[in-house]
Order: structure tokens, then sequence, then C-alpha cells
């Protein structure tokens, strides 16, 4: 099968300013008066009911009143039922006070001034691709949308591509398509661009690393609303940190990018009984030995949908070579053909080893009887090789975030399907059932990493701390430095905190 699957994160972050309260707990007249007038409103604009109707009514109606058509309300309808519910998966849709659409970094600046100085929860969404709930949407509280925050800029001379944090993947790759390159991004075109400051893989990660380590510089906006570069050069700790420590340190609105010249790629998707799960999973381990140490130009994405016997496997080669050598183990495998639901998933970090590989899937198979009382319930595998030519090149780019151990390694994702919310805490419970009894044998056999990729770890899960002690220590002072206030702690509920 001839065809090309290229595909590859946005959370945020955010500012708090001095304010004057009331003895009631609200803001003052005075100090909603004075910080109107320093922003350039008229603070009659702001009449006396929305300034005693709490914190969140007071910073909607200053963005309304600011930015009148970037601003959707439930009064709204269709236009904001749209926006609320654009997250993939249904569990991470909120019901938000108001939502901001900003078109640039200034607009973002502003909203985190207004967010700071009302001290109201928010949320930030850039392709809002995570299943996790609140963690780029929010009940009550501002949700800040990215999606028109859509710049595109390719660099001839320079070959970087400066891209806006509202984009989707799908959206770089056709504008860069026009002129021959490409960029180490998502493997899904829909997913969103703060896919990025969670690591990132890509299809192209095996040939230039993570796509965290392809990014040249993060334009940010922190906590007290100013807007910062981050690079090798300038706010090197920032950037740093933004590579895997997500949304603990501001607002990402935009990044420049290293691109690669495009070529010919080979690929497609496959489709298998799950009576072959030990042969695949054999098959896994000697790719990973052989095939994907010997052809970095190859990459590929699997999904062991275990309880609906099946196996998805997209392979992808940026090679000359039709049917590469480099994916042979997989090629004796008898093949069916040459699927939305709610989504919960979790992962864990183990070594190169053939039979963990078999075994774990003989774990997961017993593990996935337990959704059978699940309306809808599927239980899938994403079993990620990682090989040492994925984790070398972040040292020629002053390092990441994730602390990742030199050696051949997979990432285990699991993903749990299913139809009811009111099923959240069983599958939730299943979840880490699951993972738990995937660990015990790791762990065993001395195989086990505590790292877990943090753009497929579960809400129950502390991916952060995984990046180990030292990394953890470094995340932590520039999350002081650059946002002493706290406001991306604790303003913003969604995502993997530091503290």
């Amino acid at each position: 099968m001839l065809g090309f699957f290229c595909s590859f994160l946005f959370f945020a972050v955010a500012a708090s300013a001095s304010v004057i309260p009331s003895l009631d707990g609200l803001l003052s007249n005075t100090s909603i008066n004075t910080f109107l007038e320093s922003v350039g409103l008229d603070p009659a604009d702001i009449p006396s009911s929305v300034r005693n109707d709490g914190s969140t009514v007071l910073a909607c109606s200053i963005l309304s009143v600011a930015r009148h058509q970037r601003v959707e309300v439930a009064a709204d309808g269709a236009n904001y039922t749209a926006q609320a519910d654009e997250n993939w998966s249904p569990t991470a849709w909120g019901t938000p006070a108001c939502i901001y659409l900003p078109t640039s970094t200034n607009d973002v600046a502003f909203a985190i001034k207004v967010l700071g100085f009302t001290n109201s929860p928010y949320a930030i969404r850039s392709g809002g691709h995570s299943p996790l709930a609140g963690w780029a949407n929010i009940d009550d509280g501002v949700l800040i949308s990215m999606s028109d925050v859509t710049e595109l800029n390719y660099d001839n001379i320079t070959q970087i591509a400066t891209v806006g944090y509202g984009n989707r993947w799908g959206d770089v790759y056709e504008y860069l398509q026009g002129f021959g390159r490409i960029v180490v991004g998502g493997r899904v075109p829909e997913v969103g661009l703060a896919l990025t400051i969670g690591g990132g893989l890509s299809h192209l990660t095996n040939r230039f690393g993570f796509s965290c380590d392809n990014v040249i510089s993060f334009t940010v906006v922190l906590a007290n609303a100013s807007v910062v570069s981050a690079s090798a050069q300038t706010n090197s700790d920032l950037f740093f940190a933004l590579k895997g420590g997500t949304s603990n340190f501001g607002v990402v609105t935009r990044m420049s990018l290293k691109t690669y010249p495009s070529g010919k790629a080979w690929g497609g998707l496959v489709v298998y009984n799950n009576s072959y799960q030990d042969q695949y999973m054999s098959a896994l381990a000697a790719y990973q030995k052989q095939g994907q140490v010997n052809d970095t130009s190859t990459a590929l994405l699997t999904y062991l949908a275990i309880n609906n016997q099946t196996i998805f496997a997209t392979y992808v080669s940026f090679g000359d070579e039709v049917k590469p050598s480099a994916f042979q183990p997989f090629y004796d495998i008898p093949v069916v053909e040459d699927s939305t639901a709610l989504w919960a998933w979790g992962s864990t970090t183990l070594y190169l080893d053939e039979q963990a590989y078999v075994d774990l899937g003989h774990i997961s198979t017993n593990e996935s009887l337990k959704v059978r009382g699940i309306e809808g319930g599927s239980y899938v595998l994403m079993p990620q090789p990682i090989s040492t030519s994925m984790i070398t090149p972040s040292q020629k780019t002053g390092g990441n975030a994730l602390g990742l151990t030199p050696r051949p390694q997979m990432w285990f994702s699991l993903n749990i399907g299913y139809e009811l919310a009111s099923d959240d805490d069983k599958v939730n419970k299943i979840m880490e059932e699951s993972i738990a009894e995937l660990e015990t044998l790791t762990k065993a056999r001395g195989l086990y990493d505590e790292f877990i990729f943090l753009n497929d770890a579960a809400p129950s899960q502390s991916p952060i701390r995984g990046y180990g002690a030292d990394n953890y220590k470094k995340l932590e002072a520039v999350s002081q430095k650059y946002d002493p206030s706290g406001m991306f702690q604790h303003q913003v509920p969604g995502g993997f905190k530091i503290k």
C-alpha cells in the first residue's frame, strides 16, 4: 500500500497583578477603575452588577468590552457550543463562563493581564487532543482558545518555519509542502502544536529527535503579561523547561522550527488479527534491535485493540525503498487488510526485551477482560519503540527536560475507549490496575524506567517527576523565576503541575 501518513501540543501558562480587594473579598471599585484605565478602557463600560458578581464574570466582561468580536458566551448559541465542544474527546468538553479567541500574541498578553488582575481560573487550548478533563477546557472559568493564532511563515534563506500555536500539524504540513519542506511534528494531522512542550513523538523522530528538540525558539507570554523569546541563546533556562515541562511557565503563542527536505515517502495502514499478537510483539523487538537502528528513515505507530481482536499498524519510510527491509520482521504476519468514543489513557516505560514485550501483551490481554462490563469498552495497547537515535539529538540543541536514559526502550501507552461518562471512575480504576500489573513485571525483571511520556500520561500519574530529581529541580527553579506568583500552578487547573 503506497501512501504517507505524517502527523504530530499545546498547553500554556499565565500571570498575576497586584490588586486591592474590598472587605468582602471582591475587588474594590478603585482598583477596578485604576486597572481599566491602565489598559485603555472606560470604567463606565463595566457596570456595578458585573463588578460584584465574582472574578470570572468580571474577567469575561472586561475581555468582551475590549475585544467584543473575540469573546463567545453561552447566549451565543451554536458558536459557543462549537468552541466548547471542540476538544477531540467528549471527556474534555467543558462549559466555560466565556471563550476568548485571540488572534495574536498581544491579544494573549492582554488576556493574561486581565486574568491575573481578576485572579480568575482559566484554561488554554491549542488543538485540544488530550482526552483528560480540565486539561484544555474548563467549567465556569475562562477558556483561551488559540484556534485563530494561525501565523504561518517560511524563510527560504534560513529554512526556518515560524508557526502560530493555533495551527494543527496538518496546517503546517500543507503549508510547507509548497516549499518542499517538512518539520518534526505530530503523527496525526488534527493534533495541535502543544505536543512539542510535552516532548513530542513524530514519524521523523528516529532520524531527527523529538519534536521539542527541533524547536529553535518559543514566543511566550509570562504570568506578568510580558512577552519573551526563549531559545538556546535567550532565556535558555526557560527554553530547556518548555521542552517537556508543558504548561507550567507561560503561554506559548508561536515557535520557530527547523525544517527538512520532504522528499519521497512510503507507508500506509496494515491491519492484522490479534491472534498474531505474540508474533507481532516479537517482531517489534526485532525491529527495535535492527531495523530501527539501521534505517532511521523508518517509523511505525501501533494500536493493539485487544478485545476487538485487531492490530492496526501504520508504517512509514522516508527513503526510496518500497516495503523497506527494516520492516521485514512484520512481513511474515498474515494481513487482514492492506475505526467515536470516550477515551482514557496512561503510559509506562521499559527497556528493550523481547520476552517482556510478549509477556506484557499477555498481561494486557488478561486486563482487557475488565472492560467487558463497560458500555462500548475498547482496550487498546500502543507500544512505541524508542531508539537511542531519537534520544541523542537533544544533546546538540541544549538538552530537554525529559531526562531520558540513552538506551533502547518501549513507551507502552494504554488506551481505553468507552461510551458513558458514568463509567469514568470504573475506567480510570481499570487503567490504574493495568499499569500497575505491567510495572510489577518490568520492575521484577529490572526493566522498569520511571519516565512516563507526558503526552500519553493518565491524570493520576506524575510524568514530570519521572524526568529525574535534577531536572525536576531545574523546572521548579524556572517556574519560580518566570512565574513567581504561581499563576500557572494555581489559576490554570489543567495539566501536569510541578508543585
